[in-house]
């Protein structure tokens, strides 16, 4: 996460895309509020680490004509005040276990990280969405039937999930990434190849998948990263990947040991094993230039 900075004594973070965002200080509330409505930065972080102290949010409600993003970290406030904010292209909260949030509030909504939970509303009306973080998804299929066709979304993470596949997926027609963390369920990846636009995989701790050679279907795929998850019988599949430029596997078996399908690649990224046929040593320049160029 980027470091804080100060901007006229106020808290501000920059974001990778060069914007700023105001963590807000109970303690100066009126300061950050003037600020804000001066138009100049319209993303709020409210972080009770960093100096928000307070046990509501509700000024949150003077900034409704103003604000297009809101993180809120901690989740004992009362999320009344989120419905008048209409205008957020950004949210990311936790489920406070207490309200129902009816995500047709946000209309123009274009990224949401949040708890998935009974409480959560209305997903399908968030049809402008492009990048969406659920933590804790179950499903009583063990799949991701239940998430609602999302026609524009681009990127889908799953953190800590009860899912056996991703049966579901494929009626996300848009995306390009997906990431999946601690699914330990999680034993095939098949429903991939269906995703025609798809140059992103991330997964993580899901050790049960053992149909990893479907990837070769994936031919617009650029990036790939799988750990301490499963294993590779063999990873002649990357021969069929001809746009793949990244490729990490740290934790992750391969069975055969053979590493030459790797020199091809312009990017790779491994832990060392004894049964190996080539050392990460063996990349190390490649994989610099490639950060260079890049």
């Amino acid at each position: 996460m980027p470091s804080l900075e100060t901007l006229n004594g106020l808290q501000v973070r920059k974001n990778i895309d060069g914007k700023l965002t105001m963590v807000v200080e109970s303690s100066k509330l009126n300061e950050y509020i003037e600020c804000l409505k001066s138009g100049a930065i319209r993303s709020v972080e409210v972080n009770p680490v960093l100096g928000y102290n307070a046990d509501n949010i509700d000024f949150l409600a003077e900034l409704a004509d103003d604000l297009e993003e809101l993180v809120l970290l901690g989740s004992g406030y009362d999320y009344s005040v989120l419905n008048k904010l209409s205008r957020l292209r950004l949210l990311g909260f936790e489920d406070n276990k207490k309200q129902v949030v009816d995500l047709r509030s946000f209309p123009e909504l274009e990224t949401l990280a949040t708890t998935c939970s009974m409480r959560l509303k209305n997903m399908e009306s968030l049809v402008n969405l492009k990048r969406l973080t659920l933590t804790h998804y179950k499903s009583k299929d063990k799949n991701l039937v239940d998430l609602p066709t999302l026609p524009k979304l681009e990127e889908l993470t799953l953190i800590i999930a009860n899912i056996e596949s991703l049966s579901g997926v494929d009626k996300q027609v848009a995306l390009r990434r997906i990431s999946v963390f601690r699914a330990p369920k999680l034993v095939s990846i098949a429903e991939l190849v269906k995703l025609n636009e798809l140059n992103e995989v991330e997964i993580e701790g899901s050790k049960k998948i053992r149909d990893f050679e479907i990837l070769a279907h994936l031919k617009k795929l650029k990036k790939l990263i799988v750990s301490e998850s499963g294993e590779f019988k063999s990873l002649a599949f990357l021969n069929s990947m001809p746009q793949l430029e990244f490729f990490s596997f740290w934790g992750t078996n391969v069975v055969d040991g053979d590493l030459s399908y790797l020199e091809e690649l312009p990017s790779v990224g491994f832990n060392d094993k004894h049964h190996y046929s080539l050392k990460m040593s063996h990349f190390t320049k490649r994989n610099e230039l490639f950060r260079k160029q890049k």
